[in-house]
């Protein structure tokens, strides 16, 4: 408290890079239908929960039966590139390609950033893939910031 009162240069700074809120909340979803009966369900997140802030790619493989869309296994990836700047620290930049990051369940997930210090910006996009049906989604992309 005695710094603070005593005007000490560098305490403005701190001040000011705590008390910001940092970046807001986004999302984009998408749906890419492979056959009338067949689609991947896709979407892109900034996540915000309490202390909780995280990026998030997420799809899941679904067939239709009898109306209603139900989750199916096959084998999912993505291409994904993100580049963030948590709250009074450095960018980082990461990217990861399909071949290292697949799965064979009914949804796949990834999650380049999850901290409990939240993000002043980010740029997240990702290109979804299904290799069981050999397709690709196409790319959604969220930011603020960049």
């Amino acid at each position: 408290m005695e710094l603070l009162e005593a005007g000490e240069p560098g305490n403005r700074s701190a001040r000011l890079c705590f008390s910001e809120s940092g970046a807001p909340e986004k999302g984009a979803d998408g749906t890419g239908y492979y056959t009338d009966d067949t689609r991947m369900d896709c979407k892109l997140r900034y996540q915000k929960a309490g202390i909780y802030f995280a990026l998030v790619a997420k799809s899941q493989s679904q067939h239709r039966s009898a109306g209603i869309w139900w989750a199916t296994s096959t084998t999912m990836g993505g291409n994904w590139y993100a580049a963030y700047e948590p709250k009074c620290k450095g960018e980082t930049i990461k990217q990861e390609t399909p071949s290292s990051n697949y799965v064979s369940h009914n949804d796949w997930v990834c999650r380049p950033y999850e901290s409990t210090t939240a993000l002043h910006r980010y740029k997240f996009k990702t290109t979804f893939y299904n290799y069981s049906w050999n397709f690709s989604y196409g790319e959604l992309e969220i930011s603020h910031g960049y």
